[in-house]
């Protein structure tokens, strides 16, 4: 396994930090564990034993669970399945000194949700970022969507998610929330799952995405569950927690 550290500016993270305690030391002990592409098992029960090999008797299957769904929502990592098996991938990894993964590649919109510079098994670029830098800028993107056409479909996205969520025609987005966008519009989403999507989010069901950034960095996943044609409210329930007691952070590490 290779050495490897996370920079000071971690520290500074928006993600970072609006992780739990418990989210944070699951996140750190994950990039020691993946590979140098950035992925690893997603099976509760192996992450488990791998991440928290002394404290079994603290950590359950359930709190993993929970920890890689936390860490999904702040899109820090993406969860995919490959032949059956499921995997998970880090956001913004550059690759390693390995030139094999030893897991399968996650599905080119999840590289590049992800913005990570693992791509089909090659370097997006020479001059890729650090993979612990947050920089807002895209100059590929931006070439991508320089045409009115591409440019007005962002802008009809905008005001259409940006009402789910009651937000005003004028209010401006981030620039984070804006680069996602330009992502999700390279899916090239069918409009009658967008149309599925905006229904599902006006029904006022539970387990909806909170803000847009989130929603758009699980853009795939929400549609899944728009298509579904046999989701009702009553699967939207919140369940009630197995597990009462909030785990300390000192009992982890």
């Amino acid at each position: 396994m290779p050495n490897r550290y996370v920079r000071e500016s971690a520290i500074e993270s928006e993600r970072v930090n609006s992780l739990s305690w418990q989210g944070e030391v699951f996140f750190r002990r994950l990039i020691n564990k993946v590979d140098d592409f950035g992925r690893l098992y997603a099976s509760p029960t192996l992450l488990r034993a791998a991440l928290f090999p002394l404290q079994l008797d603290k950590v359950t299957e359930k709190d993993v669970v929970r920890l890689i769904a936390e860490l999904e929502e702040k899109g820090l990592l993406a969860t995919y399945e490959v032949d059956g098996k499921r995997f998970l991938a880090l956001a913004k990894w550059e690759q390693g000194r390995a030139k094999k993964s030893k897991h399968p590649q996650p599905p080119d919109d999840i590289c590049l949700r992800l913005q990570t510079y693992v791509y089909k098994c090659e370097e997006m670029s020479a001059h890729a970022p650090d993979s612990d830098t947050d920089s807002d800028t895209d100059s590929d993107s931006d070439n991508d969507n320089s045409s009115e056409e591409v440019k007005s479909e962002i802008e009809t996205l905008r005001l259409r998610i940006g009402s789910w969520f009651k937000r005003r025609p004028t209010t401006q987005w981030s620039a984070k929330e804006m680069k996602v966008l330009k992502e999700v519009i390279k899916l090239k989403t069918p409009t009658e799952d967008i149309d599925l999507l905006e229904k599902r989010y006006l029904s006022g069901v539970d387990f909806l995405r909170q803000n847009p950034i989130t929603l758009l960095n699980n853009w795939n996943g929400e549609i899944d569950k728009a298509r579904q044609k046999t989701e009702t409210p009553q699967l939207f329930q919140t369940p009630q927690p197995a597990v009462k007691r909030e785990l300390d952070l000192k009992d982890w590490i």
